[in-house]
């Protein structure tokens, strides 16, 4: 049987290639034809999309292709007015051909396995499968394709994902996870779990115990390794869909119901784990599936967010870590705004920092927070620091502050020469002393044993430099600042602080479950599990304490960049053209969390709050505890300029336009530019970083 032969698809992109997947017993060899048809994502064909691990690229099969002149059986054709339309403009793949010869075309085992399992008895079933419909060794094919691979997701009826054939857990873990995705529901946009309407038992409670068997946690843990879960283009795939499916074998789940399942799992902590799964790795696995599963939501599509939490994802082109999550926060968003286009000739250099310059230039510099010395490797001295490498996933938590600048324009001038970027910043400070840091695989136990030497000695008698004690000071600074507390109210607050203060004090949290300090306790140690592993403590000549990256050393500076939420570690490097500054990585530093290095402290009685699941405050917010007034202006500026105007949009927060000049809503704040922060007082300096 001759190999089959691709025709070129138009360059303009109005066609793609769709499978015919043909019916036939379950033991036949597979039989599909390749039609091209038109394409368009407001007005797509209907097709289902398949998502699935290429696997190993050895002992390819062969299945057969036959041409569209060979007609379906009436009652076979599925989607009989699509498929005879298209039969009746494909005489092959694009071209006119009188030829009835069937054509051979080889798979990999694991599309084979797919395909068989997804084939129909009864009709034929139309697919979209980026292996066949993609003439793979055509590159400028496979460019333009890779390019709109979103698109073809986002148009698709559904997203098949076939994660593998049956096994001996397969039927068991599918039913497990899908009877708990029935029981709960989830308010991802408001990252509240709850009960499902109708059932006695409230599932979605942490103190929940699930009623699983060691049999039943084996085959979840089963499900987590498949090597689909594994995969980085399975992000933009599944997060594409509009709607989508888990074929595990002969066993098929919704993926809403998985994502239930999923939420709940990571939020129980009373289930005991059998001893074999007793483990990080366990959690670590579970994490790295949630974090897939809740970047579903449009409000969380944020590029750089995907491309840390997919940091772990396998793929086997560096390049890929941008061209797989490029395209899916939106269909055109990324794609004009970076001027990136798929180009597997260029380094990975080259194509990061195109994509650096690209999401500097239209964002912000808030980019710079994904840019740190490697912590397993040394650093290429030609890679210029501000550039992150995504292509090695990190092995540290970056630590978070989120908020240390404000809403900031990005102001920075770029070098082509050396590859430079000068950026203006606020110096905050001088690390004089760097403790051991903590592994990044540390137990609880290894973590609260670092703490205890972190401790300086005056711990429990000294005031701390920007007010309060220097006891409080470090019970916020283990949780990066109190990051995590800002969500609660002020007496939910001080009450996070007391936890701080009993865990630290007694490095243990061995009190009866019904106590109401124990859920405290509990939520401080989480927060430390989230914040501390991969992190050093460290200490500042001005007596200021912070977490950092754990290759700070003494002489580092602390600074905050003028159009970046976080605070970062900067080493200067004296050199013949003037003094250059390597990024070592970001930092929080209590008493400048809150915008304190550009407005100074908050006025009395006003607290810093944020909002998660406030329509109306979603993100940052301001109370004032006397009055309970809250606003979305910080009481540390001024009015808002004359001729410019906010409002608050439901994801991105608050936005501004000048109305004289008739622009659209921006991010930025305008009292926050360089200029506006130099008439303050606020000393800006001019950092150029290598």
């Amino acid at each position: 049987m001759n190999q089959y032969q691709y025709h070129p698809l138009p360059p303009n992109g109005e066609q793609i290639r769709l499978v015919v997947l043909l019916p036939d017993p379950p033991q036949a060899h597979i039989r599909i034809q390749i039609v091209v048809v038109p394409f368009s994502s407001s007005k797509p064909p209907p097709y289902e999309a398949l998502s699935y691990a290429w696997g190993k690229k050895v002992n390819p099969m062969a299945i057969v292709v036959e041409p569209p002149s060979v007609r379906l059986p009436r009652r076979h054709r599925g989607s009989s007015a699509y498929l005879r339309r298209m039969h009746e403009i494909n005489a092959g793949d694009g071209h006119k051909s009188k030829s009835s010869s069937s054509f051979a075309i080889e798979v990999l085992p694991n599309l084979d396995s797919a395909l068989k399992h997804l084939r129909l008895a009864d009709r034929a079933r139309v697919l979209w499968v980026d292996a066949i419909c993609i003439n793979q060794p055509d590159e400028e094919e496979k460019k333009r394709e890779v390019w709109r691979m979103g698109d073809i997701y986002r148009a698709a009826r559904r997203v098949v994902v076939f994660l593998g054939p049956e096994t001996s857990c397969s039927t068991l873990a599918i039913k497990t996870l899908s009877h708990l995705g029935h029981q709960v529901i989830m308010d991802w946009a408001n990252w509240k779990l709850g009960k499902a309407p109708g059932r006695r038992r409230d599932w979605s409670k942490s103190s929940c115990i699930l009623p699983y068997d060691e049999t039943k946690w084996r085959a979840i843990n089963s499900m987590l390794n498949l090597e689909w879960f594994q995969r980085l283009w399975i992000w933009q795939e599944i997060l594409s869909a509009r709607t989508a499916i888990l074929v595990w074998g002969n066993s098929i789940m919704s993926w809403w119901h998985f994502r239930r399942a999923i939420a709940c799992l990571q939020g129980n902590e009373k289930s005991e784990l059998p001893g074999a799964l007793a483990t990080p790795q366990f959690r670590e696995n579970l994490r790295r599936v949630d974090d897939l599963v809740a970047r579903h939501e449009k409000q969380k599509q944020n590029v750089l967010d995907l491309l840390h939490r997919s940091r772990t994802s396998l793929c086997e082109i560096s390049k890929d870590r941008i061209y797989a999550i490029m395209n899916i926060p939106s269909p055109t968003f990324y794609r004009h705004t970076t001027r990136i286009e798929p180009d597997y000739g260029k380094s990975d250099l080259e194509v990061y920092r195109q994509f650096a310059l690209g999401n500097i230039r239209f964002h912000s510099l808030n980019l710079l927070e994904y840019a740190f010395v490697p912590f397993n490797r040394p650093r290429d001295e030609n890679w210029p620091s501000w550039v992150p490498d995504w292509s090695n996933p990190p092995v540290y938590k970056r630590a978070l502050s989120g908020h240390a600048g404000g809403r900031m324009k990005s102001e920075f001038t770029y070098c082509a020469v050396d590859h430079t970027l000068t950026v203006p910043g606020v110096y905050c400070g001088t690390i004089k002393y760097v403790g051991d840091p903590v592994h990044i695989s540390s137990t609880r136990e290894e973590i609260l044993a670092k703490i205890h030497l972190w401790e300086p000695s005056d711990l429990f008698d000294a005031d701390y430099p920007s007010g309060g004690k220097l006891i409080d000071a470090f019970v916020a600074t283990m949780i990066a600042g109190g990051h995590g507390s800002r969500r609660a109210g002020q007496s939910d607050r001080a009450k996070a602080i007391q936890a701080g203060h009993r865990v630290l004090k007694y490095a243990t949290h061995d009190v009866s479950i019904d106590s109401t300090e124990m859920e405290w306790d509990l939520a401080y140690l989480r927060f430390l599990d989230q914040f501390v592993p991969g992190q050093a403590f460290f200490r500042t000549e001005e007596d200021h304490i912070g977490l950092a990256h754990p290759h700070a050393l003494p002489g580092d500076q602390i600074f905050l960049i003028v159009g970046c939420h976080i605070l970062k570690v900067l080493r200067q490097k004296p050199t013949p053209q003037g003094n250059r500054y390597s990024i070592i990585g970001t930092s929080c530093l209590q008493g400048f969390m809150n915008g304190e290095a550009l407005l100074g402290k908050m006025p009395e009685n006003w607290d810093v709050r944020e909002g998660r699941g406030l329509r109306d405050m979603r993100g940052l917010y301001f109370v004032n505890t006397v009055t309970g007034e809250s606003t979305r202006m910080d009481p540390r500026l001024s009015s808002v300029y004359p001729g410019w105007v906010s409002r608050v949009d439901d994801y991105a927060g608050l936005m501004w336009r000048n109305e004289d000049d008739n622009k659209e809503w921006d991010l930025y704040d305008p009292r926050l530019s360089t200029e506006a922060l130099k008439s303050r007082g606020v000393n800006v300096v001019d950092i150029r970083v290598a």
